[in-house]
């Protein structure tokens, strides 16, 4: 430690003050050689021929300049730098050039933190759901000319839910939905909402934040229509006010009773355009 402690500021001071630097560096290698010279003065060599003499037993001043410079490990940056202010000068005398690359990095640069954010989310970034691994979704099949998404019909999802003996649970969800949703003092907000089956939540092992969440109960015919509102759109709108609870709110001019809040974080199981309802 105490060597690195040693070292560093050395090696700083080789950067930021480097003709400061090199100049104690001739300094150095001069008196040697003046040294060197002396001594073959006083063996009786003629002066010229000593001062010869002590270069090549030196290896030459150049040289020992480079070395120094190596054992100093700024040789990188240096050269780096170097590198930098050549390729903003070719760039400043381009500009034409330097336009095309300047787009072309953004777009490139762009488009990759697209694509990490959506292998992000969809592959590494689990969904914050009771064992994640273990939920699949069940859709259409893809025939010629017809997208993969196929909606199925309410009565094929309650055949599958009731006759289905290799899954815990099946629940069916329309999500992406635009709304207009008017509650209180809101006015009316124009957000994506999502429809689902009562046990919905229960098969996703999701916990209402505040209240309850939609129920198996309030999926039978006759049962007042209810919503739970997102941890996000609450916070925004009606500041987590627990008085939410209760509230009635026209979703595209149909009332609904507010009975929860979903927990911080949950959008359901798709990765764009989560719902607010």
């Amino acid at each position: 430690m105490m060597r690195w402690l040693y070292k560093i500021p050395l090696r700083l001071r080789s950067l930021f003050r480097k003709t400061c630097v090199q100049n104690e560096l001739s300094e150095e290698l001069r008196f040697h050689l003046e040294q060197l010279m002396e001594e073959k003065v006083g063996k009786g060599i003629a002066p010229e021929e000593a001062r010869y003499a002590a270069l090549r037993e030196l290896g030459g001043m150049e040289q020992i300049k480079e070395e120094c410079r190596d054992m100093r490990r700024v040789n990188y940056i240096e050269s780096f730098l170097q590198d930098l202010r050549y390729g903003l000068r070719m760039l400043a005398k381009n500009p034409g050039f330097t336009a095309v690359a300047v787009i072309t990095l953004a777009l490139g640069i762009g488009a990759n933190t697209a694509i990490f954010s959506l292998v992000d989310v969809v592959l590494f970034r689990p969904l914050p759901i009771r064992r994640p691994s273990e939920v699949v979704r069940v859709c259409g099949g893809k025939t010629r000319g017809e997208a993969y998404w196929r909606t199925n019909s309410y009565p094929s999802y309650l055949e599958y839910r009731d006759n289905t003996d290799f899954l815990i649970g099946l629940a069916a969800y329309l999500d992406r939905l635009p709304v207009n949703i008017s509650a209180g003092k809101l006015g009316t907000d124009r957000v994506v909402a999502g429809m689902v089956t009562g046990n919905y939540f229960q098969t996703l092992g999701v916990e209402a934040a505040r209240g309850r969440t939609i129920a198996p109960e309030d999926d039978h015919l006759g049962a007042p229509p209810v919503a739970m509102l997102s941890h996000d759109f609450c916070r925004r709108h009606f500041s987590s006010d627990a008085s939410v609870l209760g509230m009635t709110v026209l979703v595209d001019g149909q009332l609904f009773s507010v009975v929860g809040v979903t927990p911080a974080g949950f959008g359901g199981v798709s990765f764009e355009n989560l719902p607010e309802v």
